[in-house]
């Protein structure tokens, strides 16, 4: 009886799991301000067209849920593996793929939020 259990055990097809998005998720970043934490969203519009929104939130340090700014772009994943976004008032992010599923980001210029500089290594924390 317990090897007919473990013939059918082994006789299952294995399914693999979904290919997770490279850059999809909520990410964590260090921000230059104290008393606020600061994270990224990154949103697929259409993976066909490798477009995204990128969303940067700015909230107090001891509640996530009190939000003190969100400034939202769209962009596209260049030829060289780079999210390049364009974000309000020409803000522009260089998002890469880290290793361990984190990212790194870059801002071509400071100023999200009121002056807010949130960039380098970005924390993956969740889809």
């Amino acid at each position: 009886m317990v090897l007919g259990v473990m013939a059918l055990g082994t006789s299952l097809p294995a399914t693999a799991a979904p290919k997770r998005d490279p850059f999809a998720g909520q990410y964590s970043v260090a921000c230059d301000r104290k008393g606020v934490q600061c994270w990224y969203e990154i949103i697929p519009i259409s993976k066909a067209k490798r477009q995204y929104r990128v969303v940067f939130t700015v909230a107090d340090r001891m509640n996530a849920a009190a939000v003190l700014c969100a400034v939202s772009g769209a962009g596209e994943i260049r030829d060289d593996g780079t999210l390049f976004i364009i974000q309000p008032a020409g803000h522009s992010l260089y998002i890469r793929r880290g290793t361990g599923g984190d990212l790194s980001i870059e801002q071509a210029r400071l100023g999200l939020c009121g002056g807010i500089h949130a960039s380098g290594s970005a924390n993956f924390i969740g889809d």
